[in-house]
């Protein structure tokens, strides 16, 4: 995680994975100053626009782990937000509404060997 600029999330209660923020993971020049960024007059709908762009990257990060044979991880977008069937769900897919970091979770099988434990890290490294 740091050698990629992001960090291993502490959760002490969580013994069957692990962590990772995603902050870095999508790189989008803030340019929400500029008067008509992505088509957006008002800076409220530019930063709702930029945090839509930025999920969709991070979520694509997701989808490339897949295409690497990598499973047992998931990806959440920060303040991600999902209606359906008429329900709205604020940061959806994440621990709590306003959880500050996109992150993804890797699980810790038991009986994961070593070997299998640095192919993992290889995989993963080549898909940041």
């Amino acid at each position: 995680a740091k050698s990629f600029g992001e960090r291993l999330l502490d959760c002490p209660r969580n013994s069957i994975s692990f962590g990772i923020t995603l902050d870095n993971l999508a790189v989008i020049e803030d340019a929400t100053e500029s008067k008509d960024y992505l088509g957006a007059k008002s800076l409220e709908t530019r930063q709702i626009r930029l945090t839509k762009e930025k999920n969709a990257q991070i979520t694509k990060f997701g989808s490339m782990l897949f295409t690497r044979c990598i499973s047992g991880t998931r990806i959440v977008p920060r303040s991600e937000v999902k209606t359906i069937s008429g329900h709205t769900f604020e940061g959806f897919g994440s621990s709590h509404d306003d959880f500050p970091y996109a992150y993804m979770t890797a699980a810790c099988a038991v009986g994961l060997g070593e070997a299998e434990m640095n192919e993992f890290f290889v995989r993963l490294d080549k898909s940041l």
